[in-house]
């Protein structure tokens, strides 16, 4: 009776149970009066902690509740197979892929009024933050119970962008995680601050777990850096150096700084960013690693690869 007690509620997906740094984030959040920024190096288990944070409020109070904004369509898959590890059966998705969204989440809102005296009843809304962000949708999904609703936000600096960051003063749920391996947006001081005090992290990260620490106690293996050096095409250069001149008016030589919550700075920034995250040669510097890689080992096993955005971005909404 008990082994199928335990395959029929939620529970932890590996029987050694979550790892010591894992109870702590737990622990930090809490006592945090459930609120929190967490900074871990990919590879920790980041959305396992934060489940596991969902999995001790059903074990509390009998019930789970969350909703949880990803930058992509393929994220919203991959957390709905992350929730089912833990057996939460429950998940409705929001994106437009799923055309029936909104009565799905219409009936769950009609459920949760009619038993509101003694709602244990339980959901997670996994969406995109595109989707997040359109008014109907955000209408939908905020109005949730405010006390039970946990809202996980993946890749946290998505929330720092316009639409989104516009929306945080009418998010009034009390629990809140926000996951991210660089948790701050680069340039963006004004949308830091703001995010840190949404999530309650003003003094700092509410748990914080460094690659140096993974590594040194087990839990990432240790490894060899070998930067490739890509160069800019003419046209990129010519672009390049174009923005940086226009960068340079704003440049203060005094204090050797730039202002700060300017937006056409920060659009001007980005924008010079972006030509190196796309540089063209990038591609064929990654097909000749591969193809040395090949040559040495005779497969392409154990091999992965993790990229920004690309030329064809995921589908957000």
């Amino acid at each position: 009776v008990h082994d199928e007690e335990f395959a029929s509620t939620p529970h932890f997906p590996y029987p050694s149970g979550p790892r010591e740094y894992q109870k702590q984030a737990f622990e930090n959040w809490k006592d945090n009066g459930q609120r929190g920024l967490f900074a871990m190096a990919t590879g920790t288990g980041k959305t396992i902690t934060s489940l596991n944070c969902l999995l001790e409020i059903y074990k509390r109070r009998g019930y789970y509740k969350a909703i949880i904004l990803v930058p992509t369509q393929t994220l919203v898959e991959q957390w709905v197979d992350e929730c089912r590890k833990f057996n939460f059966k429950k998940i409705y998705k929001v994106y437009s892929r799923n055309r029936r969204w909104k009565d799905e989440i219409e009936a769950l809102h009609l459920k949760e009024d009619f038993n509101y005296s003694c709602n244990n009843d339980s959901f997670i809304i996994i969406s995109t933050y595109e989707s997040f962000a359109r008014a109907n949708v955000f209408k939908s999904l905020a109005g949730f119970s405010r006390t039970q609703t946990l809202l996980i936000a993946d890749e946290t600096h998505n929330m720092g962008a316009g639409r989104i960051l516009d929306r945080l003063d009418g998010i009034k749920y009390v629990r809140r995680i926000g996951l991210s391996a660089t948790p701050n947006r680069q340039y963006d001081d004004v949308a830091n601050r703001r995010l840190s005090e949404f999530f309650g992290s003003v003094n700092g990260y509410t748990f914080e777990y460094s690659m140096r620490e993974a590594i040194d106690n087990g839990f990432l293996c240790r490894y060899y850096y070998y930067p490739h050096v890509v160069y800019l095409d003419d046209d990129e250069m010519a672009e390049y150096i174009k923005i940086s001149l226009q960068l340079a008016k704003f440049f203060n030589y005094d204090s050797s700084t730039f202002p700060q919550g300017d937006d056409i700075l920060m659009a001007l920034l980005l924008k010079r960013k972006r030509i190196v995250h796309k540089a063209k040669d990038k591609e064929n510097v990654f097909l000749e690693i591969l193809k040395q890689r090949y040559k040495e080992k005779g497969n392409l096993k154990y091999t992965l690869v993790y990229v920004p955005e690309g030329n064809k971005p995921d589908e957000t909404s």
